[in-house]
């Protein structure tokens, strides 16, 4: 019996994944924690979770722009919208601010707005149907786009 019959042809090799913007987010929370000394596990769990809590804010802001009849919405607006309370929507516009807004920090300077409003553009019929789990997929490279 000869070994040939069951030799396998090349195997193709996978794509590197694509670093996604909640992951991104959580990565650079992650690095505030280590230059404020804190580290280890728990640190890194309530940096992704913070990081999909960024991805969310910018989501649901560009959800609410896409719905908006009077162009697009304030951050009292987006409160409205979503129905929470105003100082809750301060609250998410800064830890964007935190990890996009700070560019001693991470050499960039990214507005929620803008970001918001480049995800109406690329990913607009996705957005319509509000699939929550779609925000988390979006690829960190909608930063530079």
């Amino acid at each position: 019996m000869s070994g040939d019959r069951h030799t396998l042809g090349p195997v193709p090799r996978r794509q590197p994944r694509t670093k996604t913007l909640a992951e991104e987010a959580a990565d650079r929370f992650y690095l505030l924690a280590k230059r404020d000394g804190r580290d280890g596990k728990i640190e890194a769990l309530k940096a992704v979770k913070r990081g999909a809590d960024v991805m969310t804010t910018a989501w649901c802001l560009a959800i609410a722009g896409r719905r908006s009849e009077n162009g697009w919405p304030s951050q009292a607006d987006y409160a409205a919208f979503w129905g929470i309370d105003e100082r809750s929507a301060q609250r998410e516009w800064h830890f964007w601010r935190e990890v996009f807004g700070n560019p001693d920090v991470f050499g960039d300077q990214l507005d929620i707005n803008d970001v918001a409003q480049r995800l109406v553009a690329e990913f607009g019929a996705t957005l319509d149907k509000a699939e929550p789990q779609a925000g988390l997929s979006v690829p960190a490279a909608v930063l530079t786009a």
